[in-house]
């Protein structure tokens, strides 16, 4: 009997390791090591199916200064893939250079006189775009047919999505006309990431238009989706998704924290000029604390 159970769990852990549940572990473990907050299969609202799906990760880091009523949060938005056919990323020169605002965000509290408390550079320094050239543009799995639905495409769209849904899900409130020094400033930043289990390989031309094909951990791509149920704001057609290698998810994860420390000091540095107090619920909370 216990050589039976051997064998069985041996053939259960050969046919689970098939599927992508064990990428998906594999991805959240890497996640909770760097610190990360994660939530593993939750829905969300696909407004062009209408109905709901299934995103694998969401995982969220935040800081709070409590002198400043000043909360960050990056949001990770993540599609875990395993693949035995190999990504092949058609890559061209970026669109444009710094994504700016253009990120995927939702603020609160941030605009002075019409202009934002943070400008674009703020978003763009140190972030895992900034030194990169190339963004991908197409899609291809290795031997597979040219006219086959492409997963790769697929899993950007999906992700996409869900970073949408859950920009949107929480009313911050009727938005302030101008900056309120005494009202909380919130920014929430949701980054689509696919994280592939599997071989990545970017395509390109170089010189005299020779094709260059090199394995890449990380590829940032740039897609325009257009749908009327998401078609709300002057960007939703503008989707900047990462792909990322589970090889090469502990380096993402390092530039993103290094992107994500750097973006919070510049910003606390932005509100102490433009003197930022506490938000007026925590100095309601210290008087009730002293009362106690």
């Amino acid at each position: 009997m216990p050589k039976t159970n051997s064998e069985l769990k041996k053939k259960i852990l050969e046919d689970i390791k098939k599927t992508g549940f064990v990428s998906e572990l594999k991805t959240i473990s890497l996640l909770i090591d760097k610190g990360w907050k994660t939530e593993h299969s939750e829905t969300f609202e696909d407004k062009d199916e209408n109905k709901s799906r299934e995103i694998d990760v969401l995982a969220s880091k935040v800081e709070y200064v409590k002198e400043l009523g000043f909360r960050l949060t990056i949001n990770l938005v993540i599609e875990v893939k395993k693949s035995d056919k190999h990504w092949i990323i058609f890559s061209s020169k970026r669109r444009i250079r710094g994504l700016g605002w253009r990120i995927m965000n939702r603020t609160y509290n941030t605009r002075m006189d019409g202009t934002t408390l943070f400008g674009p550079r703020i978003i763009d320094s140190k972030s895992p775009r900034e030194t990169i050239e190339l963004v991908g543009k197409a899609f291809h799995e290795f031997n597979k047919s040219p006219n086959e639905k492409s997963n790769i495409y697929g899993a950007l769209i999906s992700v996409s999505k869900a970073a949408m849904y859950f920009r949107d899900r929480f009313n911050d409130g009727k938005p302030l006309k101008n900056f309120a020094p005494e009202e909380e400033t919130s920014v929430s930043i949701y980054l689509p990431v696919v994280v592939l289990d599997g071989l990545l390989f970017e395509v390109c031309t170089v010189n005299k238009g020779n094709i260059k094909l090199k394995e890449k951990d990380f590829i940032p791509t740039e897609l325009s989706y257009s749908s009327p149920n998401y078609k709300n704001e002057m960007y939703a057609s503008d989707l900047f998704p990462d792909i990322v290698t589970y090889k090469g998810l502990g380096t993402y994860l390092n530039t993103i924290e290094k992107w994500r420390l750097n973006m919070f000091l510049e910003m606390t540095e932005s509100l102490k000029k433009v003197g930022k107090k506490p938000a007026r619920w925590y100095l309601e909370f210290l008087e009730i604390a002293k009362k106690v």
